[in-house]
Order: C-alpha cells, then sequence, then structure tokens
C-alpha cells in the first residue's frame, strides 16, 4: 500500500468513527464509507453490517464484524466500529479486548508509516543529490515522479543529459522546460548558450580537417536534427580521409538513408563497398541504392538481388529494386535505338549478366563502339557475346579479324582499327542489334 494511501486512511479515519457513533447512514452506503481499501464486499462483512443497521445495539453482529474487519487489516474500521458499540456495551471484556488490540495494531501502523515516510524522503534526497552532483540523469527521472514539474529538477536533469548523452537530449530536456515554464530565465538562458555552442561545433565540423573536425562532427551530431544528412555525410568524408574505411561507409550509408540521390554519397558508398568487401544486407542495399543513384540500374538489379537473398523485406531493397528493373527496361529499348555517346551510355546502364538480352545488348554496344573505332573496348563485349553464344560464326570470323589488326596494328604502330575494317559477316549480325533491326528484349 502507498503512503499517499495510508495517510488518506488515516485521516478518513475521524470522519468514519462519527459516522458509526451517530449511526446516520442506511445500510445501502455503510460500507462505502469503511477506510480499509480490502475486499469488503464478501458475506462476513455485508451480513453483520445489514444487522447492526437495523438494531445498533445488538453486540454479537458488531463483534463478528469488528472480527472480519480485522482479519483484513482494517484497523481503523475496527476502533470504530467497536468505539460505536462502547455506548451500548460499557465495560465489555471482549469488546475492550479486541478495541486494545485494534489501537496496538493501529499505532504500529502508524510507526510503519512514519518510518516510509522518512525512508521515502530520505530516497528522495539521495535521487536529488545524485541529479544535481553525479548528473545521475535515472536519479533525476526518480526525484522527478516524486515531485514531478519541479523546475529545478527539470533544469538539472537537462544538465545531467548534457554531461552524459551530449547536445540531442540536452537540447529537448530544456526546450521541454522553457515550454512549461516560459518566464524561467535560467532555462531559457542554458538553451540559448547550448544551441550556440553547438553551431561552432558545426562549423568547426564543416569547415575544418582532421579529429579536430571529425569529433566536432560527432558533438554536433542530433539525430532528427534538419543537418543531420550534412554531418553524417561530412564524417563519411573525414573517417575516409583518416583512413578508416569501415566506419567511413556506416556515415554514408547513414546519410544516404537520410536523403536518397546524392551522388557524392552513392559514389563513395560504392567505392568503400568494395575497398571494404562488405557483403552483409545493409552493404548491398546501400550499395545498390548508390548504383541507381549513379544510373548503373543493371549493377544495382545485381546487388539489390543479392540483398533481397540475404534479408528478404530488409529496408527498401523492394523498392528500390522495382524501381531499376523498370529503369532497365526502358533503357534496354533506348539502348537499341540510341547512336553514338548515348547509345554507349545506355548500353552500358542496362547491361546485366545472366539477363535474357545480354547478348543483344552486348552486340549492340560492341557495334557501336567499332563504329567510333574503339576496337579494345568492343573486344570484352564480343568475347562475352562469344561465350554466351559460342556457335555463332560472324563472332568467330569477328574475334578473330581483331586479333590479326591488333597484330597489325603492333607490327606498325598504329593507333588504332579503322571502323569501316569490320567483316561483312560481323556488320550482318550486328546490324540485328542496330536501329535499323532493334532485336534485343528487355527483361
Amino acid at each position: 500500500m502507498s503512503i499517499g494511501r495510508r495517510i488518506g486512511r488515516i485521516e478518513r479515519g475521524a470522519a468514519v468513527a462519527a459516522l458509526w457513533l451517530g449511526l446516520l447512514l442506511p445500510s445501502d452506503r455503510a460500507l462505502a464509507e469503511f477506510v480499509c481499501q480490502a475486499d469488503l464486499d464478501v458475506p462476513a462483512i455485508l451480513e453483520p453490517n445489514a444487522a447492526l443497521q437495523r438494531n445498533p445495539e445488538r453486540l454479537d453482529p458488531r463483534m463478528r464484524l469488528a472480527a472480519a474487519l480485522m482479519e483484513r487489516g482494517c484497523y481503523r474500521d475496527v476502533v470504530a466500529v467497536l468505539d460505536a458499540g462502547a455506548q451500548f456495551h460499557p465495560n465489555v471484556d471482549k469488546l475492550d479486548l479486541l478495541l486494545r488490540d485494534a489501537r496496538s495494531m493501529l499505532e504500529e501502523e502508524r510507526y510503519f508509516v512514519g518510518l516510509e515516510e522518512a525512508e521515502a524522503a530520505a530516497k528522495l534526497k539521495r535521487y536529488q543529490l545524485r541529479c544535481r552532483e553525479l548528473d545521475d540523469v535515472a536519479a533525476c527521472d526518480s526525484a522527478l515522479r516524486e515531485m514531478p514539474g519541479d523546475p529545478a529538477l527539470l533544469i538539472a536533469r537537462a544538465e545531467a543529459h548534457y554531461a552524459t548523452n551530449g547536445f540531442a537530449p540536452a537540447l529537448d530536456a530544456y526546450r521541454e522546460v522553457v515550454a512549461l515554464f516560459p518566464d524561467n530565465a535560467e532555462a531559457a538562458a542554458r538553451l540559448r548558450s547550448l544551441e550556440i555552442e553547438r553551431e561552432a561545433l558545426l562549423a568547426t565540423c564543416l569547415d575544418m580537417a582532421g579529429d579536430e573536425a571529425l569529433s566536432a562532427c560527432d558533438g554536433a551530431l542530433i539525430p532528427g536534427a534538419g543537418d543531420e544528412f550534412e554531418i553524417q555525410k561530412r564524417r563519411g568524408l573525414l573517417l575516409q580521409q583518416g583512413g578508416r574505411p569501415a566506419p567511413a561507409l556506416e556515415a554514408y550509408v547513414a546519410a544516404d538513408n537520410l536523403r536518397r540521390g546524392d551522388r557524392t554519397t552513392a559514389t563513395a558508398i560504392v567505392a568503400l563497398t568494395q575497398s571494404t568487401g562488405r557483403s552483409d544486407a545493409i552493404a548491398l542495399a546501400a550499395n545498390g541504392s548508390a548504383h541507381l543513384t549513379l544510373g548503373r540500374v543493371g549493377e544495382a538489379i545485381r546487388v539489390l538481388r543479392e540483398a533481397q537473398v540475404l534479408a528478404p523485406g530488409f529496408g527498401t531493397v523492394a523498392a528500390d529494386l522495382a524501381t531499376a528493373e523498370t529503369r532497365r527496361r526502358a533503357l534496354a529499348a533506348e539502348c537499341a535505338t540510341a547512336t553514338a555517346e548515348r547509345a554507349i551510355s545506355v548500353c552500358r546502364a542496362a547491361l546485366l549478366p545472366q539477363a535474357r538480352d545480354e547478348f543483344d545488348i552486348r552486340m549492340r554496344l560492341a557495334a557501336v563502339l567499332l563504329d567510333g573505332g574503339d576496337a579494345g573496348a568492343a573486344r570484352p563485349h564480343l568475347e562475352s557475346a562469344r561465350r554466351l553464344r559460342p556457335d555463332d560464326p560472324a563472332l568467330a570470323i569477328e574475334l578473330a579479324r581483331l586479333d590479326a589488326a591488333s597484330r597489325a596494328v603492333a607490327d606498325r604502330g598504329a593507333a588504332a582499327v579503322e571502323p569501316r575494317q569490320r567483316s561483312d559477316a560481323f556488320a550482318t549480325l550486328a546490324r540485328r542489334y542496330s536501329n535499323a533491326e532493334p532485336h534485343g528484349q528487355a527483361h
């Protein structure tokens, strides 16, 4: 039973005793006036209580009611019942004996209530001391449960947060104080001081370099703040410059989760994922999102599929994968019709190993590269296409011709193979994947 409830019982005792002495209450309200919080809606209480309402001079139901209340620890109610009966039955031993026992138990109860109150007061003082002197946030919370809304404790709690948890909870705590007590000059001044201090840290984070800037970024970082993306991105750069690729990747991933579409962040994630060798679902999801931002939809699909296999339903992988596949279908269609540099760009972006249209896209890309005189860049695509269709004679002829041309170039020191030197067989084959005869099938 709480201290407040026990105190309430004691304070209401006199009124209850007076009601019993006067017996003014009707029987249907008598139980509602007992101080005791025990379950009194039982026959052992109801029956003798009703009998007393009908005839307050009867001793037997009074004694049975008092005994039932005594068993439930309702000592103040026992005293009230027996005091009310003493006027009808003076000097009755069994009544006097039970009354004496009830008063003794009531005094003992008051004693323990006093001890509990003293103990509670001591605990409160300890909580206040630990809150103010030791920056113990838990102690501040415990003290505030006993003294809710106390401005001094709320300020002490904000300072404890600042000392142990940094700006984010401290600023929130001070804003709470200022909202509750707008006229509290101390809280308002301290809040502004913390805001100025964070602004200085933020400037150091964004403008300086090295460990000093990194420390400032860590200090200024507040989850959910409007500048969280910029700080995480800056942390990633500083960690990367400091030769710490693993935490740098974590910072860039955090930045990417806050704001998609930033190419600098995406480029860093791709590079750091490769250098760290991370292949968990979190890294793969971030890597796939980064490739998507950079327009490399084929690679994005490959990586996002790996992430989906590792952790189905993780984050935005499914949504990113659907977006990438939609974009790739559009790029694959454009690959078959675009020309020159645009064709090279969209074909490379749409290229996805093991897709149904891989052969078509590689052939189209090789044709465009050869038309531009870049036989060296075309060769890997021709070789990959040959692995996909090893029995295609036109590809074998063209690769043999390129080998011969490369040897001739080496012998004469020529710079490149002329585009018009492509074999007729390959020209016929490549035409099927050109503007005139788009043949590819997107997937």
